[in-house]
């Protein structure tokens, strides 16, 4: 009777464990999405699987809105009738937010990134790149390299009187071409000296070249091309005369 018992027992264990060692279920049983599975507590319990055989595992619930929450509680993912998972986070990456302009940002704070109205990400630079002039106002900046397009300044513009115009930083390192012209009506006259200087209080620089203007309705020309590096750049018109005679000052580079 012994004997019997003990085979019984070892033809359950192998109908369970499987010949080689491998769990299989006992059951399999199918269960449609509705279904609610009562697993008695310290009970075995059954595999649950779709028509096909393959097993179910939960991992989320899809949801009109978002479910609330219960501190402690295990929540498997929460999706939308779409198929989407929802993700919420508190202060981490968002995404993307469109502005017209850049936004001012407050230190310490997270933020999405920033897209300008046509959807171009804005992104700027910290550090200077290898060759970069960064530019200012109407100046747009630079990268320095061999056989660059030449760029022009406007050093004084507007110019009707004998004055001297405010400092212009200096566009670049390297040899740079004045242009200097006068315009009005009838015979014209300016002479444009042009300076330059450490700072820009346009006061104690060094005379660079002078342009001496004559001409009736328009006249023009140009300093041969200066090699040094200056900081900043001023004129010093004298000698303006004529009819609505109005002068300017280019810088070529």
């Amino acid at each position: 009777m012994k004997q019997i018992r003990l085979i019984g027992a070892l033809v359950s264990l192998l109908s369970v464990c499987g010949w080689y060692g491998m769990v299989y279920a006992d059951t399999c049983e199918t269960r449609v999405a509705t279904d609610t599975a009562e697993f008695p507590a310290n009970k075995p319990a059954p595999i649950i699987c779709n028509t096909n055989g393959h097993v179910r595992v939960e991992s989320g619930q899809a949801t009109t809105t978002a479910p609330g929450l219960t501190d402690g509680t295990i929540t498997g993912f929460s999706f939308d009738l779409n198929g989407n998972a929802r993700v919420v986070t508190s202060g981490g990456v968002t995404g993307g937010t469109a502005n017209a302009a850049a936004p001012s940002l407050v230190e310490g704070t997270q933020y999405g990134f920033s897209l300008d109205l046509a959807g171009n990400l804005r992104t700027t630079l910290g550090t200077l790149l290898s060759g970069e002039i960064q530019g200012s106002g109407s100046d747009p900046g630079m990268i320095v390299t061999s056989g660059a397009t030449v760029r022009q300044t406007i050093v004084a513009s507007g110019v009707t009187t004998n004055t001297t115009s405010a400092a212009l930083a200096g566009p670049a390192v390297g040899s740079k071409t004045f242009y200097g012209q006068v315009v009005g009506t009838g015979a014209v006259t300016q002479t444009q000296a042009i300076y330059g200087d450490i700072d820009n209080d346009a006061a104690n620089g060094i005379l660079l070249c002078t342009l001496t203007l004559s001409g009736t309705t328009r006249t023009q020309d140009a300093c041969p091309v200066v090699t040094a590096a200056w900081s900043y750049f001023y004129v010093i018109t004298t000698a303006t005369t004529g009819t609505s005679a109005t002068g300017a000052v280019y810088v070529m580079y």
